[in-house]
Formats: C-alpha cells, structure tokens, sequence
C-alpha cells in the first residue's frame, strides 16, 4: 500500500461501496482539507470521490457538525425499555402537577 493511502486506508477499513462516512473518517476528512489538501488527493486516501469529499466539507462548513441528518420515513418503533422509561417520566410529570 502507498504511503499516501495509508491513514485514509486504515480509518476506512470495512466501509463497503455506498455506506456512510463515520464522524470520525468525516472530521478526519475535513481536518485534511482544512490543512489546504484538494478534494481529489483527500479522495483519493479515503476511497471514495472528490465530489463526495467537497459534499462532506460544505456541510461541516455550514452545519459546524460532522452528525448525519435524520432521516425521511416513520420513526422506529421504541423497545420496551424505552417505552417503560417514557412512561416512568410520564407519571413523574404528572405526579409534579398535583
């Protein structure tokens, strides 16, 4: 392996074709590209394309935030944990009213 591909290879290892960046291989992006890297080089090191690259850049230059956006769709169905800890607060709420 390159030298050049090296870091990028590492921290990308086991990302399979058209799965998310993680936070930490987006922060290491944007940190290569803050340091006046191209799009293309820093592509190149993490596999993937300079488009993809300057599309994760713009965004953590105008959402200050390397977190995926909420996706479209139904919310997921709470386990039940979940759904007796909301109703534990639930009680706890009303419990303060009174």
């Amino acid at each position: 392996m390159t030298q050049k591909r090296e870091f990028g290879a590492v921290i990308s290892k086991g990302r399979k074709k058209n799965h998310e960046f993680t936070t930490i291989q987006r922060a290491a992006m944007c940190a290569k590209i803050s340091e006046g890297k191209s799009y293309r080089a820093v592509a190149l090191e993490f596999n993937t394309s300079a488009s993809t690259a300057y599309a994760i850049f713009k965004r953590w230059k105008n959402n200050e935030t390397f977190d995926s956006k909420p996706r479209k769709g139904r919310p997921k169905k709470p386990t039940l944990t979940e759904a007796s800890s909301a109703g534990k607060d639930r009680e706890r709420a009303e419990g303060d009213d009174e």
